[in-house]
């Protein structure tokens, strides 16, 4: 706690779980992260702790099923095999979805593509009971229809599904298709800022990233401000400077982005 995503509590900004109700029953979904991966390739503050992510899991689909939920899905960035790994071993779970390892799962051998199992794959957790894992792929090429059915106790009786192969753009990724900008230190700072500020509304997953960029986020701090102390490394460069308002920067954006952001930023090109 004390940090920019849990300045006064643990779940300030990152909850563990979220409940929906889906076709009238409560259905819980857990989100877990891969802890070593993440620790070491995202320079964590050193106050961010990293918990066993068997034992969160657990611990989670103990709060509720205890609470009355008996459907549980994990929604995971854990790899495709640390996710058969963990279903085995966790009692209460019915259904992983997962990423992060860029497994495709399906047969899609027709395009020339290797897959790394069936979708779903069908395992059992701790209890013996059927677990239906399923993968994210990759950069949106793959949307995944999965059907799950459960009984009155809550466990999973049938699970099937389709990947969808998106044949279009999202697959041949043309980088030429990108367009450059003069902006301003002052702009783009703006454009971050609400950004951040969006993401944190109800947004589905607004957060800004870019390539060059580096800042601070402190949650506690005014709309508007809450991304400070931002620092830009010019391409084939070491140094990082800092960005100030009359710093004129070339910033490269695909087309899909520059719609998006003139929807839902005042500032951006």
């Amino acid at each position: 706690m004390g940090t920019p995503l849990a300045p006064t509590a643990q779940d300030d900004y990152i909850k563990p779980y979220t409940v929906r109700e889906i076709d009238g029953a409560r259905v819980g979904i857990i989100g877990i992260d891969i802890a070593n991966k993440t620790r070491n390739s995202s320079s964590p503050l050193e106050t961010t702790e990293f918990l066993d992510e068997q034992a969160t899991a657990q611990a989670m689909i103990d709060e509720l099923t205890g609470s009355g939920i008996n459907k549980i899905i994990l929604l995971t960035h854990y790899q495709y095999q640390n996710d058969l790994e963990l279903a085995n071993r966790l009692s209460g779970v019915d259904v992983i979805i997962g990423g992060d390892s860029h497994s495709l799962l399906g047969d899609f051998s027709a395009y020339g593509l290797e897959s790394s199992g069936p979708y779903p794959t069908l395992t059992t957790n701790a209890d013996g009971d059927q677990v239906c894992v399923a993968q994210a792929w990759q950069y949106s090429w793959v949307v995944g229809e999965l059907s799950v059915e459960w009984n009155d106790e809550g466990v999973g009786q049938s699970c099937n599904g389709v990947p969808h192969l998106l044949l279009d753009e999202p697959l041949v990724r043309e980088d030429a298709n990108e367009e450059e900008y003069e902006l301003t230190g002052a702009e783009i700072r703006s454009v971050l800022n609400e950004a951040v500020d969006y993401a944190h509304t109800d947004s589905s997953g607004a957060y800004p990233y870019a390539a060059g960029l580096r800042w601070y986020v402190d949650m506690n701090r005014s709309a508007g401000t809450r991304l400070h102390d931002i620092e830009y490394r010019e391409r084939n460069e070491g140094a990082w400077l800092p960005l100030n308002d009359d710093t004129h920067l070339t910033v490269v954006s695909k087309p899909s982005m520059d719609e998006y952001s003139t929807q839902n930023y005042t500032a951006a090109p």
